[in-house]
This record gives structure tokens, C-alpha cells and sequence, in this order.
């Protein structure tokens, strides 16, 4: 199914549901990577201060209406699907003919709407400019997190082209908080596309100061140090952003203090992103689980586990979805010693058009990547995700076992951690 990006679909959806859109106020973020830890900042610090906020980023982890939060827990499935049945019914009685996202976009906002939601945290499915998400007419501040190579068939196939795109969710009069580790290409098409909308772009860099803990500038309080629960060097450049951001709004927002975002910024929790994990059935050695899915999350994975290799070679339990250079991951990846589980995961619960790489693809390439690898380094498990993790532990007692290359592979493990907790 292909995809077709625009707005005139979702407004003609939003209007016989008496404009939801307009019922909360929002922020709005756009970028490549990034973007789901800085909404998870975002939300984790405005119910800190005691703000009714609700949240929505894709794709879901485990259940689809995951993707949907309020007070920073995920929506009840019922009011979920009460609010799902509307919106179906209201683009099959207009004959809108919207896509599942903009059907789910729709339902967040109705979501929003009917629970009377103070503040909503938005993150952009794809690009910005087109994005569901774009209707948003007046947020009160938008974010742009890093820029890379991703969806160039719609984005464009240059950085400048990318950044445009996604630089389509600034508003005039809007201030922009712009992650300013970008390239000198993408921070030029962001002041470009500011100036001709009249927004205010400010870019930010934050310093490290120790282990997770980063010195963050802002205008209205000075420098704030926060730490962050959130594991990897690029936490620096998300972190940095949703400070800045927040501390802009304390003065239309109550309870915004230096003190509650430090709070909120610790408390934060993103499932499913660096994350170790235990599947008691499977092991009792954690997992690491990371959701990284094109090449500049994969450099960000890397960096991370090259600091774990002196335990012992890597073992890699590896799903990706069609349309992924699996060679360019693989490389940034992989070492020669390691050794390599792929599976594929199941159907995608809403989202049909998504498919996973055929396992015995990716062994044939990982086996080129790994040049002379021994028998029986990399193995294929087709569906089988219990099988290959039973296999990674089995083989890989002293290093590390690291599960990647989709979010949908995330959450059927996911899926096992909770089903065996309840």
C-alpha cells in the first residue's frame, strides 16, 4: 500500500468530529531520530507538574492503541476503541477514504478532545510538512530533533531536502527548539523555512557533564543540570531540546520549574529504546532492547554496545522491515566475531502494509557482511522469536545479546515479558 502524504484527508475527517484538533493545546515533533524519547521527556515532565497531558507517537509497542497516552500511561483499550469506531464511521459515511494513520491520528485527537486533555504531545508519523499530524494550526512550541537519511522516496533525497520537509510543522509566531548537532545543511534549511514563515528558530546543544547527566542552557533560568534514566550519547542532543522547550512554556503553563523538569527528566521511562530486559523462559542473562531501525539509529545502538564488547563477541537477534538497507545496518553493526539470530516478525496489528525482511534474506547478507564466518555463526528462525533468543543465550554466555533492527521485533519480545508477568 502505498503512501500518500497530505492534509485534505484529515480535515475532512476532523470536521464532523467538531475539530478535536482545536480542543487541547499541543507540541508539536518532528525529525528522524529522537523524536519518541524527547516526547517521552516532554510528558513525563508535564505530569510531573501536575498537568493533564496526553500523548501520541507511532508506531504502538504491543497493542496499537499503545501508541496513546494519557497522564503518561497508555490509553484504556476501550476508550480506544470507542473512539476508534467513531472516527471509522464518520470516514466511511463521508467516503473520505483516509489512510490508518490519519484514521489513528484521528482517533488521538478525538481521544484528546473527549477527555479533556490540558496539553497534547504530538510526534509526527512522516516528514512533517504532509504529516496527519500538520493540522495542528497554533502549538505551543514545535521541536525538531536529528535529521538523517530516512524515506528519501518521499522526503527527498538530499539532508536539505529532509530537514524542508520536516521544518513544514513550524508556525508563525511559534518558536522552534531545533536540535543543533545537525548538519550545517539541515540547520540552513530550518532558518530558511523560519524566516519565510516567521517562526523563531533556537538551537540548542547541551554538554555532558557525567555519566547520563547533562548541563542544558536556557534563556529563562540559565544552565539546568538533569540526568536521565535514558542510556546513550545521543540522549544528549533529545534531552537538550525537550529542556529548552519546556522551559519556554513556564510561563503559559502552571508548575513548570527547573525543579519538576529535573524530576520529570529522571522519572522518564521510553520501553523498547536501549532497554535490558530478563524473558525468564529464555534466560535469566538480560537482553538489550533497541528499536533502532535506519542507519543513524544504528550508529547510536553501536556506539553503545561497543562499549559491552569486552564481555565477549555480540550476539544479534536481527528483524527488519522491507524497504531497509539491511548491507549499510549490518556494517554499522556488526564485527566479524559476532554472531547473528534473524527472525521476522508477525503481522502488525493496524498496519497490514508492513512486512518483514525474509530471515533467509538477511542471512545471506549478514554471511557477506561477516566475510569468512563459521558454520553456524549466523542461523535463520523465520517466526520463530523464542527460538532465536533460546539460541543467542545458548551460544553467547559471556557477551551480550542484543535484539534490534525493528519496533515491531521489540514488541512481540515485549509481548512475551508481559504475558509471562500477568
Amino acid at each position: 500500500m502505498p503512501i500518500e502524504l497530505g492534509l485534505a484527508r484529515i480535515l475532512k475527517l476532523l470536521v464532523p468530529l467538531n475539530h478535536p484538533h482545536h480542543a487541547f493545546k499541543a507540541i508539536h515533533v518532528a525529525g528522524t531520530n529522537g523524536k519518541g524519547s524527547v516526547c517521552a521527556y516532554l510528558d513525563s515532565v508535564l505530569t510531573h507538574a501536575g498537568i493533564l497531558t496526553g500523548r501520541f507517537t507511532s508506531p504502538h509497542l504491543i497493542d496499537r492503541w499503545d501508541c496513546i497516552s494519557i497522564r503518561n500511561k497508555a490509553v484504556q483499550e476501550d476508550v480506544f476503541l470507542a473512539s476508534e469506531r467513531r472516527v471509522r464511521e464518520v470516514n466511511q459515511t463521508h467516503s473520505i477514504n483516509a489512510s490508518e494513520f490519519e484514521l489513528l491520528t484521528a482517533t488521538a485527537f478525538d481521544i484528546f478532545a473527549c477527555l479533556h486533555v490540558d496539553v497534547a504531545v504530538i510526534e509526527v508519523g512522516l516528514g512533517g510538512r504532509l504529516d496527519a499530524t500538520n493540522v495542528l494550526e497554533k502549538p505551543l512550541v514545535t521541536i525538531i530533533t536529528g535529521i538523517a537519511m530516512d524515506h528519501q522516496s518521499l522526503l527527498g533525497d538530499t539532508l536539505g531536502a529532509i530537514a524542508k520537509e520536516k521544518a513544514g510543522i513550524m508556525k508563525r509566531g511559534v518558536r522552534c527548539v531545533v536540535d543543533g548537532e545537525n548538519d550545517g545543511e539541515a540547520l540552513d534549511a530550518f532558518h530558511e523555512t523560519a524566516e519565510s514563515v516567521g517562526a523563531e528558530v533556537e538551537v540548542v546543544q547541551g554538554t555532558e557533564e557525567g555519566l547520563q547527566t547533562y548541563s542544558v542552557q536556557t534563556k529563562t533560568w540559565g544552565p539546568i543540570s538533569v540526568q536521565t534514566p535514558l542510556p546513550g550519547a545521543h540522549q544528549k542532543a533529545n534531552v537538550s531540546v525537550a529542556v529548552v522547550a519546556l522551559s519556554h512554556l513556564q510561563g503559559s503553563l502552571p508548575g513548570i520549574t527547573p525543579q519538576i523538569i529535573r524530576q520529570g527528566i529522571t522519572a522518564t521511562q521510553w520501553p523498547g529504546r536501549l532497554e535490558w530486559t530478563t524473558i525468564p523462559t529464555v534466560s535469566s542473562n538480560p537482553l538489550l532492547l533497541d528499536g533502532a531501525h535506519n542507519a543513524n539509529a544504528a550508529h547510536s545502538l553501536a556506539e553503545y554496545v561497543n562499549t559491552l564488547r569486552r564481555k565477549g563477541p555480540i550476539t544479534w537477534v536481527m528483524a527488519f522491515s522491507q524497504g531497509k538497507d539491511l548491507d549499510e545496518m549490518l556494517k554499522i553493526l556488526v564485527r566479524s566475531t559476532d554472531r547473528i539470530a534473524a527472525v521476522e516478525f508477525g503481522d502488525v496489528d493496524g498496519m497490514p502494509w508492513v512486512k518483514p525482511v525474509p530471515a533467509g534474506q538477511i542471512t545471506e547478507v549478514a554471511r557477506e557482511v561477516l566475510g569468512n564466518a563459521v558454520e553456524g555463526q549466523t542461523q535463520g528462525f523465520g517466526r520463530d522469536v523464542s527460538g532465536s533468543l533460546r539460541w543467542a543465550v545458548e551460544g553467547n554466555e559471556e557477551g551480550t545479546v542484543v535484539v534490534c533492527g525493528s519496533l515491531y521485533l521489540i514488541g512481540e519480545v515485549k509481548k512475551m515479558e508481559r504475558d509471562l508477568a500477568q
